[in-house]
């Protein structure tokens, strides 16, 4: 995540995990990954404010969200009533059903994308 943190023109906006017990009744030990399970808290919000934030400074004209989340849809058509192009980019297989008439356009990413992109191990010292 660091690299693409450092990425000219991109702002990776993150949440944080919080950890809850799998059983309430036994304590969570870090060594022992069945005792809890991880939630993620924040990032819709700080995604939402972030965007809008950015779009009312006029810092951008395209808005790229990384997600299929129909919890953004309201995002969107702020943004798009601040003249923003909104394009939701998701993985395949990601229902974007209800996303779609929302956006002004959006990809997939398949198989032949992320085959395409990864680093070759062999070259990596």
């Amino acid at each position: 995540m660091e690299g693409i943190k450092n990425a000219k023109y991109i702002d990776v906006v993150e949440g944080r995990y919080i950890a809850r017990p799998t059983d309430p009744k036994h304590e969570m030990t870090l060594h022992d990954r069945a005792s809890y399970y991880k939630l993620e808290k924040g990032t819709d919000i700080n995604l939402a404010l972030h965007a809008m934030a950015k779009a009312q400074n006029n810092a951008y004209d395209i808005a790229f969200v990384l997600s299929a989340d129909t919890d953004y849809i309201s995002l969107y058509h702020q943004l798009k009533n601040l003249g923003k192009i909104v394009i939701v980019v998701a993985v395949k297989g990601q229902t974007l059903n209800k996303v779609i008439p929302e956006v002004d356009d959006y990809i997939i990413l398949n198989e032949a994308f992320f085959k395409a992109h990864l680093r070759n191990e062999e070259k990596i010292p």
